[in-house]
C-alpha cells in the first residue's frame, strides 16, 4: 500500500495504540542524525517539526546552529562545512512556530588525519539491542586512501558501565536497564593511542521492522548498495539503517512502537523520503506497531540534473580545491543545494530538479563571485538545469583578497602532511593571545590558504602525530617571526616542516605481589619551561601508553590508590628521578613502575549533639616533617579513609558543616592535636571524631564555586570570611554541590577568599591580591548570598616548594597568600597554616619570584613580604626548603624601613646540604649580578642578572652548577655586583661551606 491511503492508515492505527499511553510531542527531527566528516567536508542537514500524530507541521521556520562554535560553519539552510579540528558536536535546528520554541538535533563527527591518516572504525557504528541480548563488534583500521588493517591487539570498554558488558574479543551483552551508551575500543598505532565509539541504545524488547525495495525511477532496475536510513519520531531514539542487497530490497529492525521517517540514498542519484518525495518537510511517516513488520515500503530513485565545473584562481588560473560552491533558484533562495571542490578545483552539484538556477562560488582567500563573473545575484548568468542531465562549464576564476598562503611538511621525510591545522593570530596586544584570527587546514598536498584582513600576525601549525610550530621554525609564539599581510595580496611561503610526535610506554604492577594496578595514573612532564604535561590510566592489564609527545627528556610519574607514587626510575621523589629520553616518531617503551602500598588512616565523624554519622565531612591529614596533606570525604554513615600514606607521623582534622572543626584527639588547635603514627602499609584504624554543633548565630555568607574552565562545581574548596579589624576568621569548604556558608559572622567589613591545591587563589570578586578584592560589609544578622567564584586550575609541573611564613620576632603567620610569579604571570598560590607552613604544588620548571601578603587592617595598604627569586630545573629542584620569610610590617603594623646601603647580608644555612638562602639589600633600584665561585676563582653558577627594585631580596641556591649538575663538597664563594641608578658600583664577596 502506498500514498495517502497507506499514511491514513498507520496513523488510524498509531492513535489507537499510543491512546492511553499519550502521544508522542511535538519536535524537531534532524537528518542524517550522525554523520562522519573530515575537515573542509560538506552536508546537507534538513530538518523539519513533526506533532504529536507523526505529521509534518507546516509554517514552521528554522535557524541552525552549531555546538561548539569550533567544530565548523553551517549556512541558513542547513548546509555545514566542517572545520579543521578534531572532535564531536551538533548541529541544531531551532523551529519557531506560533511562539513556541523547538529544538532538534544531529551528531557530527570531524575525523582527520590520526596516525598517519589511520582511524579507528568500530562496526557495527550503531545498534539497538534488548535486554540481555548481544552483538559482536569488530574493529579495525581504516587508512586515509580506504585500506583496511587489523591491529594486533584492541582493548574494549563500555560507558556508562550499567549498558551492558564486552568482551576481550568484543562480544557485547546488554544491560537490563533501558539507556543509551556506548562500545568503546582503544588500540596503540604507531605509538598513538586511538580510540573508536559505538552507539548503544539498550531498550526493553524488540519491536517491529519495516523492509521494502529501492529501484531506479527511469528503467526500475533494483539498485545495489543503496542506503536505507530509519529515524524514529522520538527524542532518545537511534536511527537504524540497511543497505540493499543484490535485489534491491533492505529489512530494518525498529526497537520501539512509534512513528518513522525513512529515507533512501544511492550514488548518481537523488535522496529520497518516504514517500516519493525529496524534502523532508513533505515526507510520509510509517508507524510500527509492536512486534510488527511493515513491508513494502519501496523507494524509486531518480537521477536528477546537475551542474559541474572548476573554481580556479584568476591571476594564475590554478584550481582551487575546498572552494565552496551553490545553486539554487532565483525565486527560491532558501533552498540551495551545495558542493565543496576536490582537489583538483573540480565540483558537482546533483540532485537538482530542472530549473534556472543562481550559482556563486567562494573560497579562503578570494573574492567570491556569481556566474559569470558576475558581482551580484542580480547580474548573474543563469544556469539551466534538465533532469538526468549534467551542465558542464560552470566555471568561475576567483579574483585575489588578503590571505597566507603555504605548505606543511614532514620535517623527516619532506612528504606534505593533509589536514594540519594553521592558525593566524593577531598580533595586537589587545587581542588575547589564544584568539584565533583564522583558521585552515592543509589539502592533500600540504598547502593551506589562510584568509586574513591586511596586518600583522603570527602563524602556527599543528597536525596529529607532530609537535606543534610557530612561523619560522620557532616552538613558541614569543618566538615566532611576524608575518606581514597586505590589501588583495598573497603573503606566500609561509612554510611549516613539523617534527613527529613520539610515546612512552611501560607498566604499572604492585611491588609485593606483581599483580598489575589498573587505573593508575601514569604523568609525564616535559623537561623545559612552559610545557604542559600529559597524563593517562593504565588499563586492565596496569599498560600504558602517553602519545603525542614532543621529542626532549621527561620526568615521569605513577601514582595510584593506596599506593605511594613514584618516580621514573624506582625514585621516591622527583630530585632522585630518571629522564626518559623521547625522539620524534618512536615509542621509549619498557618504562615500567612497581608501586609499594602506603598505609592509611581510618575512622568515623559524628555529631556530638545527636550521635549521628556525619556525612560529606571533610578529614584532611599532614605529615608532620612538612606541610604536605591529603584528604577525603566521610561516606553517608560517617566513615573515612585516607589511603597511600608513608610511613611517618600525621595530624588529622575534621570539619563538618554546622559543626566546630577539631584536630585529633578531641582539640582546637593544632599545637595540641595528638599526632597519628602510620606505618606502611598498615591501616591506622579507629581515628574518630565527635564534633561539636555550632550554634547558628550572627550573620552568614554564601555562595558557589566552580572550575572556571570546565564550569564544573568543585568540591573541598577551602573558603574565609577574614575581617579588616582584627577578629575571629571563618572558614567553610565546599560540597559535592560546590556550595559553602560561613556563619556566625560579626557586623564588620570581610574579604571573602578561595583556595584549592592545583587552583589560583581567588579573593572576591575575581581578584588575586588583597588590594583589588571587593570589600563584604556584614550588618547583624544579614545573610548574605550570591558571593560565588570560579577557580582557575594552575599549570601543572613536577616540581614543589614548601617554606614557613613568619612575622618580626619569628612568630608564625597564618592564613598569609602566598604567590609565585614568572614575569608578571601568576603561576600558582598557597595559603600557609598555623605553624606558618605553606606548599606549592605540581609547579612547572622555570624562574620564580614569590612572595607573601596577609589581609590588611581597615585602611592600612596590605603588608607584603620581601621576594625570593628561586630556579627549578629537572637537576635543582627546590623542594622543602624553608623559606622564612619575614613580613614587611611586624605584628603591630609598623612598616619595615627600606635598606640604607647595599650589602651582602649573608647566607643561611651555612654550612648547608643542599639548599641555602643569600640575602641582600639594595636601598634604591639597580642592575645586580649574584655569582658562585669555587676556591680557584672560577664561575659555577649564575643565580641573578637583572634589574631588582630596592629592599631585601633573596636567592635560594640548591647546590647546583649552571648545567643543573650537584657540586662536590667544599668552600664557594658568593660575589655581589650591584650599579646604581646614579652609576655608582658595588661589590661584596661571601663564604660559604657546602657539606655532604
Amino acid at each position: 500500500m502506498k500514498g495517502i491511503g497507506r499514511y491514513l492508515v498507520l496513523m488510524l492505527v498509531g492513535v489507537m495504540l499510543l491512546g492511553a499511553s499519550g502521544a508522542l510531542a511535538q519536535q524537531v527531527v534532524v537528518t542524517p542524525q550522525q554523520k562522519t566528516l573530515r575537515p573542509g567536508q560538506g552536508q546537507q542537514f534538513e530538518a523539519q517539526l513533526f506533532d504529536q500524530h507523526g505529521r509534518p507541521v507546516r509554517g514552521a521556520t528554522y535557524v541552525w546552529s552549531v555546538e561548539p562554535a569550533s567544530l565548523g560553519s553551517i549556512s541558513r539552510d542547513g548546509y555545514f562545512v566542517a572545520g579543521p579540528d578534531e572532535g564531536t558536536g551538533r548541529v541544531i535546528a531551532v523551529a519557531a512556530l506560533a511562539g513556541t520554541i523547538y529544538r532538534g538535533s544531529a551528531e557530527v563527527t570531524i575525523n582527520g588525519g590520526r596516525a598517519e591518516g589511520k582511524h579507528l572504525v568500530i562496526e557495527p557504528a550503531q545498534v539497538a539491542l534488548a535486554s540481555g541480548d548481544s552483538q559482536q563488534f569488530r574493529a579495525y583500521l581504516l587508512t586515509s586512501s580506504g585500506v583496511m588493517i587489523i591491529p594486533a591487539t584492541v582493548r574494549w570498554d563500555v560507558q556508562p558501565p550499567g549498558l551492558g558488558t564486552v568482551t576481550a574479543d568484543g562480544l557485547f551483552t546488554a544491560g537490563q536497564l533501558a539507556m543509551s551508551g556506548e562500545v568503546v575500543a582503544q588500540a596503540v598505532v604507531d605509538g598513538r593511542l586511538l580510540r573508536g565509539v559505538a552507539h548503544v541504545r539498550v531498550i526493553p524488547s524488540p519491536n517491529g521492522a519495516i523492509a521494502g525495495a529501492v529501484a531506479d525511477a527511469t528503467d526500475g532496475s533494483p539498485l545495489v548498495g543503496a542506503i536505507v536510513t530509519v529515524q524514529a519520531l522520538e527524542p532518545l531514539a537511534l536511527m537504524a539503517r540497511d543497505t540493499t542487497g543484490a535485489d534491491g530490497t533492505y529489512f530494518v529492525r525498529v526497537v520501539a512502537p512509534g512513528f518513522y521517517v525513512l529515507r533512501a540514498e544511492a550514488p548518481g542519484h537523488v535522496p529520497e523520503y518516504y514517500d516519493d518525495t525529496r524534502w523532508l518537510r513533505e515526507a510520509t511517516p510509517v508507524y510500527v506497531a509492536a512486534g510488527d513488520t511493515v513491508s513494502g515500503i519501496d523507494f524509486a530513485l531518480g537521477r536528477g540534473g546537475a551542474i559541474a565545473g572548476i573554481v580556479a584562481a584568476e591571476v594564475d588560473s590554478m584550481p582551487l580545491s575546498g572552494a565552496h560552491v551553490q545553486a539554487y533558484l532565483p525565486l527560491l533562495p532558501e533552498v540551495r543545494h551545495h558542493a565543496v571542490t576536490d582537489a583538483g578545483g573540480s565540483y558537482v552539484i546533483t540532485g537538482l530538479p530542472a530549473g534556472s538556477y543562481v550559482v556563486e562560488a567562494d573560497a579562503a582567500g578570494y573574492q567570491g563571485e556569481f556566474f559569470a563573473d558576475a558581482p551580484t545575484m542580480r547580474s548573474a548568468t543563469l544556469v539551466s538545469v534538465t533532469e538526468s542531465d549534467t551542465t558542464a562549464g560552470v566555471d568561475f576564476f576567483l579574483a585575489t583578497s588578503s590571505a597566507i598562503t603555504g605548505v606543511v611538511l614532514d620535517a623527516a621525510t619532506g612528504t606534505p602532511i593533509a589536514l594540519a591545522r594553521v592558525c593566524a593570530h593577531l598580533a595586537v596586544a589587545t587581542r588575547p593571545q589564544g584568539d584565533a584570527s583564522a583558521v585552515a587546514c592543509t589539502d592533500s598536498s600540504g598547502t593551506y590558504t589562510l584568509a586574513v584582513r591586511p596586518g600583522t600576525y603570527y602563524v602556527e601549525a599543528r597536525a596529529q602525530g607532530y609537535a606543534v610550530q610557530w612561523y619560522e621554525g620557532a616552538a613558541e609564539r614569543r618566538e615566532a617571526t611576524p608575518v606581514v599581510v597586505v590589501e588583495d595580496q598573497h603573503t606566500s611561503g609561509i612554510d611549516f616542516r613539523l617534527e613527529k610526535l613520539g610515546a612512552i610506554a611501560g607498566k604499572v604492577t604492585d611491588e609485593g605481589t606483581g599483580t598489575p594496578i589498573a587505573g593508575a595514573a601514569v604523568t609525564a612532564y616535559r623537561e623545559g619551561p612552559g610545557a604542559e604535561p600529559s597524563s593517562v590510566r593504565t588499563d586492565a592489564q596496569g599498560s600504558f601508553v602517553i602519545g603525542g609527545l614532543p621529542p626532549g627528556n621527561y620526568l615521569v610519574r605513577a601514582a595510584a590508590a593506596e599506593y605511594l607514587p613514584e618516580w621514573y626510575q624506582e625514585a621516591a621523589t622527583v630530585r632522585d628521578a630518571s629522564l626518559v629520553a623521547v625522539a620524534g616518531g618512536d615509542t621509549t617503551g619498557a618504562i615500567d613502575f612497581t608501586l609499594s602500598r602506603g598505609g592509611s588512616i581510618s575512622g568515623t565523624v559524628q555529631s556530638q549533639l545527636t550521635g549521628q554519622p556525619l556525612g560529606g565531612a571533610r578529614v584532611e591529614v599532614w605529615s608532620t616533617a612538612g606541610p604536605w596533606s591529603r584528604s577525603a570525604f566521610t561516606a553517608e554513615d560517617g566513615t573515612y579513609s585516607i589511603t597511600g600514606l608513608a610511613s611517618g607521623s600525621y595530624l588529622v582534622q575534621a570539619a563538618a558543616k554546622g559543626h566546630v572543626p577539631l584536630y585529633y584527639d578531641g582539640v582546637l588547635r593544632r599545637s595540641e592535636a595528638t599526632p597519628v603514627v602510620v606505618t606502611a602499609p598498615e591501616v591506622t584504624a579507629g581515628i574518630d571524631f565527635l564534633l561539636p554543633a555550632r550554634l547558628p548565630d550572627g550573620a552568614t555568607i554564601e555562595g558557589r564555586i566552580v572550575d572556571e574552565q570546565t564550569g564544573e562545581p568543585l568540591r573541598g574548596v577551602r573558603v574565609f570570611a577574614s575581617p579588616l579589624i582584627p577578629g575571629e576568621v571563618r572558614s567553610d569548604h565546599t560540597d559535592s554541590t560546590g556550595s559553602y556558608l560561613l556563619s556566625g559572622l560579626r557586623p564588620g567589613i570581610y574579604i571573602v577568599w578561595a583556595f584549592k591545591p592545583g587552583y589560583l587563589a581567588e579573593l572576591y570578586n575575581d581578584a588575586h591580591s588583597w588590594s583589588d578584592a571587593t570589600r563584604l560589609t556584614v550588618h547583624a544578622g544579614e545573610q548574605i548570598t550570591g558571593i560565588d567564584f570560579a577557580l582557575t586550575p594552575q599549570p601543572r609541573g613536577p616540581f614543589a616548594v614548601a617554606g614557613r611564613i613568619v612575622a618580626k620576632g619569628g612568630q608564625p603567620v597564618l592564613g598569609a597568600l602566598i604567590v609565585a610569579v614568572q614575569g608578571d604571570v601568576l603561576v600558582a598560590s598557597a595559603m600557609s597554616g598555623e605553624d606558618g607552613q605553606f606548599a606549592l604544588d605540581e609547579l612547572p620548571s622555570g624562574d620564580y619570584t614569590l612572595q607573601a601578603s596577609v589581609v590588611p587592617a581597615e585602611g592600612a595598604s596590605p603588608a607584603v613580604s620581601q621576594t625570593v627569586a628561586l630556579s627549578l630545573t629537572a637537576k635543582s629542584v627546590q623542594t622543602n626548603v624553608d623559606l622564612m620569610l619575614a613580613l614587611a610590617t611586624d605584628k603591630d603594623g609598623e612598616s619595615v624601613p627600606l635598606p640604607e646601603s647595599f650589602a651582602l647580608v649573608g647566607s643561611f644555612p651555612n654550612p648547608f646540604n643542599p639548599t641555602t638562602q643569600i640575602r641582600f639589600d639594595v636601598p634604591e633600584p639597580a642592575e645586580v649580578n649574584l655569582t658562585i665561585f669555587n676556591v680557584l676563582g672560577q664561575p659555577v653558577r649564575t643565580l641573578l642578572k637583572g634589574t631588582v627594585a630596592a629592599g631585601r631580596h633573596a636567592v635560594l641556591w640548591d647546590g647546583a652548577d649552571d648545567r643543573g649538575a650537584p657540586v662536590a663538597s667544599g668552600v664557594y664563594i658568593c660575589r655581589l655586583e650591584a650599579q646604581a641608578a646614579s652609576g655608582a658600583r658595588h661589590q661584596f664577596v661571601h663564604k660559604m661551606l657546602l657539606t655532604q
